[in-house]
């Protein structure tokens, strides 16, 4: 059997050799190698790097490893890495690991050179921490490849750890202009909906820096080409078709059916490849047996010394049972003449599967105390080895002083991802493990507080809040202030900002006189900043905050500085000069302390002011800058993803809508819940109700009407797609709620109660509208009360920036419309207001409003022409359908001849319309013409492609145009007017059954 050639991937071999032509290039790739257990992957990467010139690369491989609950933090990276301590030593060794070198080690302390009574302080344990370490290894890599280009190897990344897949995909931004060659592999049927991994290829794939490589199964020629290799001879076709059949084109398959047969044992194949491989290790005799098991539960790489004290063998058996495994393709020797590896991984997840319960039991507590007694080398996570082992061994005891000690490694490396896990777990053991004197000096609550930490630095918000819930129940005053600030931070962030205020100013209120000056600091920072982000008390928010900001100060705190100063700039209300002079500040002081979360704050908080002053491009061009950097940062996820929909808005408002549809669904791909998920599905509701597209309005909001944080964006978003549909009644019970809420003090910056008030005005208003022809005095009456309540409140946004200012204006324009008062004039002001920041659809908007305000007065068809040409050009370029219509619409009531591009080629304007003439659209006239025959709305939302309740708002608004009290009068005009025709029952019949 020549089992040892290279079949059937000449053309994923040829793209790989291409990826790393480009990297020597210095145009550095990452390739990511997924198919299904078997498909070749690592024989592929095997034979790409066995082609490498080793003095022209320099290749670096590893391997993830399955250690279930918490894994090893950056376990293949540091696998990878270690070799460079002997590769490089002396100067060389320093010049390679830089200034920065006491940040790498407590992951990598060999490559220091420092004994442990040398080495560095670790800094405090904090989120930026990780941002940190994560930059010096991209340093180290980039000066790695300065004499030769590097190619780094991870395979099996379907096992790898929270904080290797956050560290792989930073290298993959992140690396520029240097030659190296990231390449991981994965098996695809372990991504199931919800897998981790999943996010990291679609952050690859959508930030353009990943290529995917899925390896296909073999086809027939193949399959022949394989077995006439494996075989060494030429082979009958039918013996190619039935490997193929049987083994359905995976080569590992074949390559097992093919030893059966070579055996005479084809009468009685098994059905699937793990059955085959089950076969082959029931072969084996009683020490490979034993060999094999053990070398199974031990994992990825088995130490022959580790193998010889679990195996219950002696040193005679050992040999024969590790040759016999070898014999059989079982196992094989690594060049280090010291470790083993199952010849696939899938032989080891057989024999582990075949493995009873108490035998596997009995395996994991031997390994445990073995790896115990033998620690590995200085920087390897024995702990989570260990803790790995215990607990699969159900020695809770054991287990849980193992959990903790992973625990604190995690944490000491910047692991937050696996410290969160461990710490959980060693608290769920707590209890069964009975308090063991092992664990003297840290409590559950300690625990608790750690793995809720843990989990908000990794942006597991709703497991921190659970796990620092569960702690308060029993932590003492002196720890519940930074236990209260946990919930709180993760309860906003989650979208829960009542409970979340609530808790951070909990902790504030609690916090007894003998706590810390930093831990106070921190807490009137954290509780300031809530109070101003979410428009409560301001007056507290600003107490707070200034506190905080002389504490911070005095004590050297330049981090919580900054939180404190963002918390000022959101006060400071109309003086935005004032607070942009608090962010510049704020942005240097977290600059300064290398604090990546509270720079993206900053650069966030700086958009959000800009946009409220009216800056509208210089949002954009911040809030694009500080995206770049949320995803160069490789942390701060949520604050990255705020700045992207905050770079969606300003896109919208500029115009720019196709960019903003992009960013949004770039978002709501990886941020599918929480807070700014909602944010996102709000901006695209807007943007789909702009363009017409309610169903898909409808379906975004229905994602995010959850939480209370950003219900006026929600709000806001619902009503203009109930006003667009013509349901003014539904814009109103939406407006109301969120209209109540967003009257409580506020800073003074965003114009989010401003845009509600215009909305409620505009929605009672378009009530009048319909009421009013039908006579309907009551209804108008009540509206124009509520008109005038609103133009009252609505009035106070004249004094406020910019945004509110042009709110005001059509809020004031909205009123007179009430009244049934033209004022062109007004909407006139409205417009310019809106074309200053820029907002070009309401900007429209407005013109539109305008001109039909002046056809309402009877002005010249010149001044009517002027603002309905501006409107339709800007419909038109932006792409409103619902604008363009309603712009079209007017213009052939009015008799205005406008350069409109209709697919149906327009009508000449000098001929009376009857449809134009009642105001009806053409989706409106398509709708009339099926009820004219007499067909129940779901008949014609399915001939028009459209929902019934679509079908339904457009027949109220046909019924409201033509004056008719039902269908029937509505038929009856239609057909007077020549507005529906008769037509073939047959071909209506069909016409209402779409087709797949």
């Amino acid at each position: 059997m020549a089992a040892g050639r290279f079949v059937g991937r000449d053309e994923e071999l040829v793209r790989l050799r291409d990826a790393w032509r480009r990297a020597g290039e210095e145009r550095p790739c990452t390739v990511l190698i997924g198919g299904e257990a078997g498909i070749g992957k690592s024989r592929l990467v095997g034979e790409f790097v066995q082609g490498l010139d080793p003095v022209r690369a320099r290749v670096l491989t590893s391997a993830c490893v399955s250690l279930g609950t918490g894994g090893l933090s950056y376990a293949p990276v540091v696998e990878a890495l270690r070799p460079l301590a002997v590769a490089f030593s002396g100067p060389a060794l320093d010049w390679l690991v830089g200034e920065g070198g006491h940040e790498l080690e407590p992951l990598l302390p060999e490559l220091t050179g420092r004994s442990e009574s040398e080495r560095v302080e670790a800094p405090p344990v904090e989120a930026a921490a990780q941002h940190r370490l994560f930059l010096r290894l991209l340093q180290l890599l980039e000066r790695l490849s300065t004499d030769r280009p590097v190619v780094l190897v991870i395979e099996d990344l379907h096992w790898a750890d929270h904080s290797t897949r956050e560290l792989l995909a930073f290298l993959a931004r992140n690396l520029r202009d240097v030659p190296v060659l990231l390449v991981g592999t994965y098996r695809t049927e372990h991504l199931q909906p919800g897998d981790p991994l999943r996010a990291l290829l679609l952050e690859l794939d959508h930030g353009r820096v990943g290529e995917r490589l899925e390896l296909a199964r073999f086809d027939r020629e193949r399959v022949a080409e394989l077995v006439e290799r494996l075989v060494g001879v030429p082979v009958a076709d039918e013996v190619t078709g039935e490997v193929l059949r049987r083994s359905d084109g995976n080569p590992l398959f074949a390559e097992e059916l093919l030893e059966c047969m070579r055996r005479g044992d084809e009468r009685a194949l098994p059905p699937t490849l793990r059955d085959l491989l089950s076969d082959r290790v029931e072969r084996l005799d009683p020490a490979g047996r034993a060999v094999v098991e053990a070398a199974a539960v031990v994992g990825h790489d088995v130490d022959h010394r580790l193998l010889a004290a679990v195996a219950g063998l002696d040193e005679e058996a050992l040999a024969v049972g590790v040759r016999e495994a070898a014999t059989h393709q079982i196992l094989e020797s690594m060049p280090d003449g010291r470790t083993y590896r199952f010849r696939h991984a899938l032989i080891a997840e057989v024999v582990q599967a075949e493995l009873t319960v108490a035998e596997r039991q009995r395996l994991h507590g031997a390994i445990a105390e073995a790896v115990s007694a033998r620690p590995g080398p200085i920087g390897s996570d024995t702990d989570g080895v260990v803790a790995h082992h215990w607990d699969a061994a159900g020695i809770a005891e054991r287990a849980l002083p193992a959990r903790l000690a992973a625990g604190f490694t995690a944490e000491r490396t910047y692991g937050f991802g696996e410290a969160h896990r461990h710490f959980a777990r060693a608290a769920e053991l707590w209890e069964e493990a009975g308090d063991p004197p092992s664990c003297a000096g840290v409590d559950r609550v300690d625990v608790l507080e750690r793995a809720a930490t843990a989990a908000d630095f990794s942006g597991e918000h709703a497991s921190a809040t659970r796990l620092a819930t569960d702690a308060l129940e029993h932590a003492d005053p002196q720890r519940t202030g930074r236990l209260r600030q946990i919930v709180g931070r993760s309860r906003l962030l989650a979208g829960d900002s009542s409970t979340g205020v609530e808790e951070a100013g909990t902790a504030v209120e609690q916090l007894p006189d003998t706590a810390p000056s930093r831990l106070r600091a921190e807490l009137l920072a954290t509780y300031g900043l809530m109070l101003a982000v979410t428009g409560r008390s301001p007056d507290r928010a600003d107490a707070c905050c200034q506190e905080a900001r002389e504490l911070a100060s005095g004590l050297g705190l330049p981090d919580v500085e900054a939180r404190a100063r963002n918390g000022l700039a959101l006060l400071g209300g109309s003086d935005v000069h004032g607070a942009i002079e608090h962010l510049h500040a704020a942005r240097a002081l977290a600059d300064a302390a290398g604090n990546v979360e509270e720079l993206l704050r900053t650069e966030l908080n700086l958009a959000f002011v800009l946009a409220s002053a009216g800056r509208i491009a210089d949002a954009a061009r911040v809030t694009g800058d500080g995206a770049a950097r949320a995803r160069e940062f490789g942390a701060g996820r949520w604050q990255g993803v705020l700045l992207e929909t905050g770079r969606a808005s300003a896109c919208f408002a500029l115009g720019r809508w196709d960019e903003a549809e992009e960013v949004l669904a770039r978002v709501l791909r990886n941020v599918p819940t929480g807070r700014a998920a909602r944010i996102a599905g709000a901006l695209c509701a807007d943007l789909e109700t702009a363009r017409g597209r309610f169903d898909r309005a409808e379906r975004a909001l229905g994602a995010c009407r959850q939480g209370d944080l950003d219900e006026e964006d929600v709000a806001a978003a619902a009503a203009e797609l109930a006003l667009w549909r013509g349901c003014p009644d539904d814009a109103i019970g939406t407006v109301g709620p969120a209209l109540e809420r967003a009257d409580e003090p506020t800073t003074g910056l965003g114009s989010g109660a401003a845009r509600l008030r215009w909305l409620a005005i505009r929605a009672h208003t378009d009530r009048i509208a319909i009421a009013a022809p039908l006579r309907r005095e009551r209804v108008v009456a009540e509206g124009r009360r509520s008109v005038a309540a609103l133009a009252e409140d609505a009035a106070r946004d004249e004094g406020g920036l910019p945004p509110q200012r042009a709110y005001a204006a059509l809020s004031v324009a909205e009123t007179s419309r009430a009244r049934q008062e033209p004022a062109p004039e007004q909407w006139e002001i409205a417009a310019r207001r809106w074309e200053a920041l820029p907002h070009l659809h309401h900007a429209a908007y407005a013109r539109w409003r305008q001109a039909e305000a002046l056809a309402a007065g009877q002005a010249p068809e010149g001044a009517i022409g002027q603002p309905l040409r501006q409107a339709l050009a800007s419909a038109g370029e932006l792409g409103a359908e619902p604008l363009r219509e309603a712009v079209e619409a007017l213009a052939l009531r009015a008799r205005i001849a406008v350069d409109v591009d209709r697919e149906d080629g327009g009508q000449d304007p000098e001929t009376p319309d009857p449809a134009a003439e009642l105001g009806l659209t053409h989706r409106e006239v398509d709708v009339l013409e099926l009820l004219a025959e007499g067909w129940t709305n779901p008949r014609i939302g399915r001939a028009l492609y459209i929902t019934d309740k679509t079908a339904s708002v457009h027949v109220t608004n046909i019924l409201r145009k033509l004056g008719c009290r039902n269908r029937t009068e509505a038929a009856a005009v239609a057909h007077r007017l020549g507005l529906a025709t008769p037509s073939d029952p047959a071909t209506r019949a069909d016409s209402a059954t779409p087709t797949d």
